[in-house]
């Protein structure tokens, strides 16, 4: 005789009756993520693995981005600072010249003893 398996398990109608799982639980996550024990897990042990990937995810994502604004603040921080700088050289330069030619154009007047 045939013997037709039924495709979905049977449940039990009274469900205070039915027996425990025989499904070991996972430990308790050690990490980033931890994936099912094996490759027959169930549909919610991959779905659970899924959401443990993408919360993962978006916290490397937001991650990155404080990295990012805190090399934009420093890279903002550093130009104005070499800016500056530069503002001072060109101030000292500016000042030195101008000391130069004051002294070129009133030479100290000569003594009498020097003719």
């Amino acid at each position: 005789p045939i013997k037709i398996m039924p495709l979905l398990p049977e449940t039990n109608p009274n469900p205070q009756t039915e027996p425990k799982s025989q499904i070991p639980t996972n430990p308790p996550n050690q990490g980033l993520f931890t994936l099912p024990d094996s490759m027959s897990g169930t549909m919610a042990e991959v779905q659970t693995a899924l959401q443990q990937l993408q919360l993962t995810q978006s916290q490397i994502i937001t991650n990155q981005n404080q990295i990012y604004q805190h090399l934009e603040q420093l890279k903002t921080n550093a130009t104005q600072q070499l800016t500056n700088l530069t503002d001072q050289f060109k101030s000292l330069r500016l000042t030195h010249t101008q000391e130069k030619k004051q002294i070129e154009f009133n030479p100290n007047p000569k003594l009498e003893s020097d003719y």
